[in-house]
């Protein structure tokens, strides 16, 4: 299985289960948080987006924030235990940048699942 397979079935296993039958707000929220990480992550850095999300703590944050982590140690650049902002933090540059390449590609995942599965606010105002 190749890398972006494993990240997407990954990312359809973390996200899925937030889809309800009925419309709810942490659901759209989280597909918005989803579908604005990606310009986040290239505008302020990996380790200032993912201390961002961490701040915040409660969903959609904190729960993106937790599932970045859960695929980070899934491809093994994450061990277990251990903080991304705090290992991404101590890397060269080069290592850094493939941190920041790899949750590229996962929030890239994760958002393309979240517009799949999961309904926006507008969709669910629908009768």
């Amino acid at each position: 299985m190749n890398l972006d397979r494993k990240i997407a079935a990954k990312a359809k296993e973390l996200v899925e289960p937030l889809h309800g039958t009925n419309f709810t707000t942490k659901e759209s929220e989280y597909r918005a948080l989803c579908e604005s990480f990606p310009i986040l992550l290239r505008t302020a850095g990996l380790v200032q987006s993912v201390a961002f999300l961490k701040a915040k703590k409660e969903h959609p944050h904190g729960t993106l924030a937790g599932h970045l982590e859960i695929q980070m140690r899934g491809i093994e650049l994450l061990p277990a235990g251990k903080d991304l902002v705090e290992i991404a933090a101590t890397r060269n540059a080069a290592e850094y940048r493939l941190y920041s390449q790899m949750a590229a590609r996962v929030a890239y995942w994760h958002k393309r699942m979240a517009q799949a599965y999961l309904i926006t606010k507008k969709e669910g105002a629908k009768p």
